[in-house]
């Protein structure tokens, strides 16, 4: 049933993975959706029905995006949208927005473009580019930018990574303190280079 199906998602995205399995399995076997089969319900297929179940503790999944990532256990975390929110204790904000209603021709670059436009448009205070480049996340190659800008007084620095897999645009964004960027850059990089463009 749809409700079991329901179970499923939420004991698989707290980590119970034996209750999701159950409520999974017999979603499947009563099969009766009332508005047709559910959008992600691959991609759960994939995890309950393969051979191994995740075993990261710390590697936040989101179903219905087609993402995980680790992040510590004490950040929270939340979803708006195709966009998740995650904060650290001090001033750390992490957003990664998922896109997958792009043109079927649209580039890397292309789809970098629009959201420097989109920056563009937002008349932040103080805006000033730092620099950007390519990188590699993955298996796919991503570009990234870093910029600051003004909030109440306070100069923040954000870096960004765009890429895209499987027909999909992912951007990931940090978000801190001008004083701390330096020391907390690494852990989100780090964090990038572990993200998975599907859960596995």
């Amino acid at each position: 049933s749809r409700y079991d199906y329901e179970l499923a998602k939420a004991y698989y995205f707290i980590g119970k993975y034996e209750l999701a399995r159950r409520h999974y399995d017999r979603a499947v076997k009563i099969n009766s959706w009332d508005s047709g089969p559910e959008e992600d319900i691959t991609i759960l297929l994939e995890k309950l029905e393969g051979p191994k179940l995740p075993s990261e503790p710390d590697r936040y999944h989101d179903l219905s995006s087609g993402f995980s990532i680790r992040l510590p256990s004490d950040w929270w975390k939340s979803k708006l949208g195709k966009a998740m929110f995650a904060s650290a204790p001090k001033d750390i904000i992490i957003i990664i927005d998922t896109q997958d209603d792009l043109p079927k021709e649209c580039s890397l670059q292309e789809f970098y473009r629009r959201d420097i436009e989109a920056i563009n448009k937002e008349g932040l205070i103080d805006f000033k580019l730092h620099g950007e480049g390519q990188s590699i996340i993955d298996g796919v190659d991503a570009k990234w930018i870093i910029y600051s800008f003004t909030i109440k007084k306070d100069k923040n620095m954000t870096l960004k990574y765009y890429l895209m897999k499987d027909n999909k645009g992912y951007i990931l964004t940090f978000r801190t303190r001008l004083d701390t960027f330096s020391e907390d850059r690494n852990k989100f990089e780090s964090m990038c280079k572990k993200c998975k463009s599907k859960v596995k």
